[in-house]
């Protein structure tokens, strides 16, 4: 018989098989050659000439073509034993070529499945770009490694980011020896003039070792040092924004000289645009700090920084400012006796001590979100795989090892990995540019896909297939060979094993789901109180805006109130305006200052003990403009301005706290000064009203004394007008009515009082959406993971329900039969998520307002809610099973 091997390999050269391929080839066309051979050696043929006839058949070209294009669409089948495939990496391919096909035959679930995690992974995605942009990303400043940041902490108010008083940081530069150097600044308003209508513009004042200390570059021009133009005309740093938007990018602008306030100042350059993050993005100029005019040390409105010596920590920085703080309460203990210093880090100070406790949630809640997809893809990974327990048990039986099949089984779940990575990041970067441009805050502008969050995302890719993947396949990979290679092995034979890591993975999913579901309610809670505080205001209707009085002609008190006088005039007179009021400055908005205060009376209170209370001037109709009801007495009238005393109204807070048994109106206090000794003479009190929220909504409002703006001297006037028409319409009317009295005045943008608390609130709604949209992430993967279970449980027992039909089976026993082990992993789950989310609720108390860690609404509408849709995935597919026709069942068997 000849050997037809070499013909046949030469001929297939060209095809470039592999091996074991051209191996099968070679048998197979030498058993076709073989057989020829026989039959035309029965026909009578000679040797030779059978084997050349066999031969030119295969040199036929349709042969050759035809066997051509078979290869080309032929894809290596698994190997069923426990060899490699030529190499690691040819058997890597050889997986990931099989799973491909695995997954595309099953398509509907993996679509599911990829998803799932698609959004799982979206979720931590844009929780990482925000850590990314808090935490991991430098910030712009060349020294931000060693600056710290000093706050002040007032034991009289609930907050520990004070401002520092210009006495204590000069005492800092003078007695802190852990740090090169201190600076200061401070954000105020100017008003720009000269240089067409004028205009009212922030500035930050600082200390003229800030831009050393900061080692950030200009743009153009140099900024200014310490020893620069001693005693000459000041120097003022355009700001990048400002520059580009008022001065339309001039880069002559070095040397000009514009009119701040009525000084002249010289521009020194512009600084770079990196700097513009947070609320430095709001400053359009950046102007020398004149301490002297700060005040003294009750009021506190520097910001301070300080650079660490090299070598030296923020413990260091931290245990030199206790004895700081020690030596200024001994000192100076009428102004500075509950008054302590403490610094953090610049990293820290850039957002709000809230927001860490904010992103630590985020990342808690998108981390059990995560938890639960992946334990919802392991359930369906398990159902897919017990569907294939027939296939795993035949190439076990052929000699296929476990690791060869763990391996396949892995491999489909990294492709799966992969698509639901690429899927995540596409729907990240729609959360994240949705999230910028919803946030009112400039410094979220800067989230973005960058490297960092590639790589996370790379990292949960390749994270999530072990988390899914490896519980199925180590289970798929060890198959009963007596049970499933049974000709008759129904699917209902599902192991024991099996069942059991699918109920413990259904309740993982639901006590995930419940976790998520409480959190995120006790975060929607508290910002449903924020947005319903008792703002002691009625903001509808109500307009604010600003004039700064800086020509040299106010620089007299009386001309000031004369104009402030007039202006209210002409606002009265505008179409729709009711009422219209002056003060000092907006107190939704803007700090007060704080002072200490001795009744009249009562004996002289110890250092540091003295009543204090929030100082507000205001003028004209102040409590009809604002809506805040006067709850007794009167405010002051014309009269009292010629009466042998001042006159004074408190809120409801003050007269609670100071006068708790009595009306304090009629009552006398003085106002003590910095050493604690009465000061200016004695203050009646005329009248109280309704508390209104201070600069921090979130904090009650504090004791508050209003005293006619008349007796203050301020350069800048805040107006306050109550109309009843179209505000949009009004507007223009108020503004032109201020500007007509001086039109060398700058007057800011008019603006209504509901949309600045507008501006504060959206934070916390954009906070709120992202919580309630993980929740229903994560409620969505538990109601699929129940339904899951449910539907893959009625597929497994068709046998057995439809045998108990035929005997009988009523459709109340079938749903009983389906929905009540489901229910009980249901209850199981509940009990856990219920106690991880108290737990968690009881990390974040100092975040709440107004509800417990155990609020009972929020558990009850969680457990309600989950229970609800539960309910729902588990009987649909129950009742689908009572349709289960008995006969057809049992025919089929």
């Amino acid at each position: 018989m000849p050997d037809w091997r070499h013909a046949i390999g030469r001929r297939l050269d060209d095809l470039r098989l592999s091996p074991t391929r051209e191996a099968e080839v070679v048998e197979e066309l030498s058993q076709h050659l073989h057989d020829r051979y026989a039959d035309l050696r029965a026909e009578g043929a000679s040797e030779e000439d059978a084997r050349r006839d066999a031969l030119a058949e295969l040199d036929a070209a349709d042969l050759i073509a035809e066997l051509t294009g078979v290869e080309a669409r032929h894809v290596e089948p698994l190997p069923i034993g426990g060899g490699a495939a030529d190499g690691v990496v040819p058997a890597a391919w050889q997986d990931v070529r099989y799973g491909g096909r695995m997954l595309r035959k099953d398509s509907g679930a993996s679509l599911v499945i990829v998803l799932t995690l698609g959004l799982a992974i979206a979720a931590n995605a844009i929780v990482f770009a925000f850590a990314d942009l808090l935490l991991l990303r430098p910030l712009p400043i060349g020294n931000a490694s060693r600056l710290v940041a000093i706050f002040g902490v007032d034991g009289r108010q609930a907050t520990d980011r004070l401002g520092v008083s210009a006495p204590d940081y000069r005492e800092l530069r003078a007695q802190m020896t852990t740090v090169e150097d201190v600076l200061a600044m401070r954000t105020t308003q100017l008003s720009l003039t000269g240089d067409g209508e004028p205009m009212v513009i922030s500035a930050a004042h600082a200390s003229a070792n800030l831009f050393q200390l900061w080692d950030v570059p200009p743009i153009l021009g140099q900024l200014p040092s310490v020893d620069q133009n001693p005693g000459g005309q000041p120097v003022v740093i355009l700001s990048h924004h400002f520059w580009q938007g008022h001065f339309s990018g001039d880069k002559a602008i070095v040397g000009r000289v514009v009119t701040l306030n009525g000084t002249s100042y010289t521009v020194g350059g512009v600084l770079t645009p990196n700097i513009e993050i947070g609320t430095l993005a709001q400053i359009d100029v950046w102007a020398p700090l004149d301490l002297n005019a700060q005040g003294g040390r009750e009021l506190r409105p520097l910001v301070v920084m300080a650079l660490l010596k090299p070598g030296a920590t923020l413990a260091n920085a931290n245990a030199e400012l206790v004895t700081v703080s020690s030596r200024l309460q001994r000192s100076y203990p009428a102004t500075d006796a509950a008054f302590s210093l403490h610094a953090i880090s610049l990293r820290e100070s850039t957002a709000g001590s809230s927001t860490w406790i904010v992103l630590a949630l985020l990342g808690v809640v998108v981390g059990l979100v995560l938890l639960a997809a992946c334990a919802n893809v392991a359930t369906m990974m398990l159902a897919r795989a017990s569907a294939r327990r027939r296939e795993l048990a035949v190439r076990v039986a052929l000699g296929a090892t476990r690791v060869r099949l763990v391996r396949q089984l892995i491999a489909e779940g990294a492709l799966l990995g992969l698509a639901s990575g690429g899927l995540g990041v596409a729907f990240a970067y729609g959360g994240l540019t949705a999230f910028k441009l919803a946030s009112p805050e400039l410094y979220f502008r800067q989230l973005t896909i960058n490297g960092n969050l590639i790589v996370f995302a790379l990292a949960l890719t390749v994270l999530t297939p072990i988390l899914f993947g490896l519980l199925p396949a180590l289970q798929s990979s060890r198959p009963d060979l007596n049970e499933d290679l049974k000709d008759g092995g129904r699917s209902a034979s599902a192991s024991a094993r099996g069942n059991r890591s699918r109920a413990a993975l259904l309740v993982a999913q639901v006590a995930f789901a419940l976790a998520v579901l409480i959190v995120s309610g006790l975060i929607v809670r508290t910002v449903q109180a924020i947005q319903h505080l008792p703002l002691g205001i009625n903001p509808d209707g109500l307009i604010a805006m600003r004039v700064r009085f800086d020509p040299p002609d106010y620089n007299d008190d009386g001309a000031r109130m004369r104009s402030v006088q007039s202006m209210l005039d002409r606002l009265a007179a505008v179409p729709g305006v009711t009422a219209a009021a002056a003060t000092r400055g907006f107190i939704v908005v803007d700090g007060e200052p704080i002072h200490r205060f001795a009744i009249d009376g009562r004996a002289a209170a110890a250092p540091g003990d003295a009543p204090w209370a929030c100082e507000a001037a205001v003028f004209g109709d102040y409590t009809r403009t604002l809506g805040t009801p006067l709850l007794a007495g009167r405010m002051w009238e014309p009269g009292d301005a010629a009466a042998s005393w001042a006159v004074a109204v408190v809120n409801r807070e003050a007269a609670r706290r100071y006068w708790p048994a009595q009306s304090p109106v009629g009552e006398h206090f003085r106002m003590l000064d910095e050493k604690g000794a009465p000061a200016g003479p004695p203050i009646r009190i005329v009248g109280v009203i309704e508390n209104v929220i201070g600069a921090d909504p979130m904090q009650p409002a504090p004791p508050r004394i209003y005293r006619p703006l008349a007796s203050q001297s301020v350069a800048g006037v805040g107006f306050l007008v109550r109309t009843s028409g179209d505000v949009a319409m009004t507007a223009p009317a108020i503004r032109e009515a201020l500007r007509a009295e001086d039109r060398r005045l700058a007057v800011s943008e008019v603006r209504t009082v509901r949309s600045q608390l507008d501006d504060f609130l959206r934070s916390y709604d954009l906070i709120m959406a992202m919580f309630v949209g993980f929740a229903a992430i994560g409620l969505v993967v538990a109601v699929a993971g129940v339904y899951g279970v449910t539907a893959f449980s009625v597929g497994q027992r068709r046998h057995e329900i439809g045998v108990r039909v035929a005997l009988g089976a009523t459709g109340a026993n079938i749903l009983h039969l389906i929905a009540s082990r489901t229910v009980r992993l249901f209850a199981m789950g509940a009990a856990l998520g219920g106690a991880a989310g108290w737990a968690i609720g009881l990390t974040m108390r100092g975040l709440l307002m107004r509800i417990g860690a155990a609020d009972p609404v929020t558990y009850l509408s969680a457990f309600g809610l989950i229970a609800l849709c539960a309910l729902v995935a588990t009987y649909v597919p129950a009742f689908r099973a009572i349709s289960i026709d008995p006969m057809a069942v049992l025919k089929r068997d």
